[in-house]
């Protein structure tokens, strides 16, 4: 009876325990208390997304992908290495040969774009009860005393991310825009000056977000280091001249990711999409005194970019568009996303044949030298005397195999119906349409050499997806496609 009194004294002991360190941590959650000291257990995620940003196929049959991985909750994954992943390509395996962390301790330009709109004025967790803005009080001088707008905020966030945990070689350059886009002025390291320009920051106007994208991209790429754009923006673009697809297009096209802050009432579909196409991530908050712990993210997301070697086993494929796919060696953990379609160049393709070409002759020499010797020996038996017959060749065709190309979807960004245009010789396929969590979201029956074709999506949801053609044991490579 004691051992049991006891037993149950200790369970209600650590049942106390579990439920005060857990009302501790919602404290600490609600006021904004630090938690840096409070232990917790960590749960170990299966789910991982990994964004490929770029192939490199030049020194086939040894190929590089420079990619990001994350957790499901947008944190990065640290000191992967060769045993922990590995690749398929046209789904053969091939093992890692290198992997290793190229951001860390590299230089890079941040082109960090900030809203200033008048938007940028109004702080909901400090105004009135059913007042909409705070705008003609900041215009009249007539701010509440005390009141802190979400401008404020966000300028100290920048200056927190300037200052801390840089590489001497970062560069940066700030540039608002309001109806308008500031001059961009030139990329530096010294933080005072560029404190000044961020103090002098004052809210006006309306808001020229894609317009400030692009010309941040425009003055990134005219430098060596890796360009990244970091953007903050309270609100729909209503001021452009340039539209979401043309900055969606001109970052893929150079290579620089996005990264975007929405805060508040934004029309986080489009910021979603650019960051999705570009490689990027999305953060949205409607408290802007979480800017800093925001901006803290982006930094150790842009550290940790990785590139990866492997070594193809393809080496004699007559194709030269290859799908590849990440995974990990630990079976129970996933990558979603996880696939990209690249093509090696020309050059290579001609190495490849060149090579395949002679590994062909030496196969025929050796089928005629086998051909010969059976037939020496056949004649030796029959007594048939065999005359002419070194000249004898053996020509051993190579079957071809079917593929399926999908070419093109268009308009890219789509409203409601798009056309694709494929190449196949397999009679029967289907589109497989996933969304960005890779989720089979959509699949149409199409006649395969028929090329193009309409299909209508109106019922898919805005966002990013995945377009693939599916035959008879074989699959297309994939593009990426939005609709808006």
């Amino acid at each position: 009876m004691f051992d049991f009194i006891a037993t149950y004294v200790k369970m209600l002991i650590f049942s106390l325990m579990y439920k005060t360190l857990s009302l501790l941590a919602v404290f600490f959650s609600l006021n904004g208390i630090a938690q840096d000291h409070v232990e917790t257990e960590i749960i170990p995620s299966t789910y991982f997304d990994i964004s490929i940003i770029e192939v490199f196929p030049d020194s086939f049959p040894k190929v590089t992908v420079m990619f990001q991985a994350r957790d499901e909750w947008d944190q990065p994954l640290w000191l992967l290495d060769t045993s922990d992943l590995y690749v398929k390509e046209n789904g053969i395996k091939c093992p890692a040969i290198a992997v290793r962390n190229i951001s860390e301790n590299q230089p890079i330009n941040v082109g960090l774009v900030f809203d200033h709109s008048a938007s940028m004025v109004d702080n909901p967790d400090q105004m009135e009860e059913g007042v909409e803005t705070y705008q003609d009080l900041y215009f009249d001088d007539q701010l509440p005393e005390g009141y802190v707008m979400s401008i404020d905020y966000a300028k100290e966030a920048v200056l927190q991310f300037c200052s801390h945990d840089n590489v001497p070689t970062d560069s940066m350059f700030f540039v608002g825009f309001s109806k308008i886009v500031d001059k961009i002025p030139p990329l530096t390291n010294d933080l005072n000056s560029f404190q000044k320009t961020v103090e002098a920051t004052k809210p006006s106007g309306n808001t020229a977000f894609y317009d400030a994208l692009y010309a941040a991209i425009d003055s990134l790429i005219a430098h060596d280091s890796q360009p990244v754009v970091i953007a903050l923006t309270d609100g729909q673009d209503n001021a452009s001249k340039h539209t979401k697809k043309e900055v969606c297009e001109h970052a893929k096209e150079n290579d620089v990711p996005i990264y975007i802050i929405g805060l508040g009432d934004v029309r986080e579909g489009n910021l979603e999409d650019i960051c999705y196409y570009t490689n990027g991530l999305y953060y949205h908050t409607n408290n802007p005194s979480q800017l800093n712990e925001i901006y803290f993210n982006i930094k150790k997301q842009i550290r940790s970019v990785y590139e990866l070697d492997y070594q193809s086993s393809l080496d004699f494929s007559e194709r030269p568009e290859r799908n590849v796919r990440f995974y990990f060696t630990n079976d129970t953990l996933t990558f979603s996303n996880n696939i990209e379609r690249f093509e090696l160049p020309e050059e290579v393709m001609v190495r490849i044949e060149e090579r395949h070409a002679k590994i062909k002759a030496e196969e025929e020499q050796i089928m005629a030298d086998e051909q010969f010797e059976e037939l020496l020996i056949y004649g030796a038996v029959a007594g048939v005397a065999m005359l002419g017959i070194a000249g004898f060749v053996v020509y051993r065709k190579r079957k071809k195999r079917a593929q399926i190309v999908l070419e093109d979807v268009f308009p890219n960004p789509f409203s409601n119906e798009v056309k694709i245009t494929f190449i196949s010789e397999v009679s029967q396929l289907e589109l497989w349409v996933t969304n960005s969590t890779g989720v089979l979201v959509k699949k149409e029956s199409l006649s395969g050499k028929s090329s193009p074709v309409s299909i209508n999506l109106s019922s898919l949801d805005n966002g990013a997806y995945l377009f693939t053609l599916n035959g008879t044991a074989m699959v297309s490579n994939t593009v990426k496609v939005i609709k808006n």
